[in-house]
């Protein structure tokens, strides 16, 4: 499990209560809407400097190219650009499959269930655990 640290998790906490002592009210995160097309145009544009996990190189110019379009586009960005993905040559069939420059394929149908979120391509290891049971089962 991937946990923010502590002093990140301050700083949401001091600029939640900045906006309350500004505006008035505590924005309730929660309540965030995950589907604002202008957040996802801002990415697609690599238009992130202080947006937190997308903001580095790596990420900026690997958005243009995903174009992400939901919050699970989103959530495979972050992913991509981690140490187990670029070892394991991930990042490149997933960024051809995502711009259809490589067709979707998985390396057993029992996997497509598993797969379908990251275009056939093993991102997570969580889906791993999953490969196991299912092809296990």
């Amino acid at each position: 499990m991937d946990m923010l640290g502590l002093r990140t998790l301050s700083v949401i906490a001091e600029a939640l209560d900045l906006i309350k002592d500004t505006e008035g009210a505590r924005p309730d995160l929660d309540q965030l809407p995950l589907t604002d097309p202008k957040v996802f145009e801002m990415c697609s544009a690599a238009d992130t400097i202080g947006v937190f996990q997308i903001e580095s190189r790596a990420q900026m110019q690997t958005l243009p190219r995903t174009r992400p379009k939901s919050f699970n586009d989103l959530v495979v960005e972050v992913a991509i650009i981690r140490p187990g993905p670029i070892q394991g040559n991930a990042v490149h069939p997933y960024i051809n499959r995502k711009q259809g420059r490589e067709p979707v394929t998985y390396p057993h149908p029992l996997l497509e269930r598993v797969l379908k979120d990251t275009l056939g391509v093993i991102l997570y290891q969580e889906q791993i655990i999953e490969i196991a049971m299912t092809v296990g089962a």
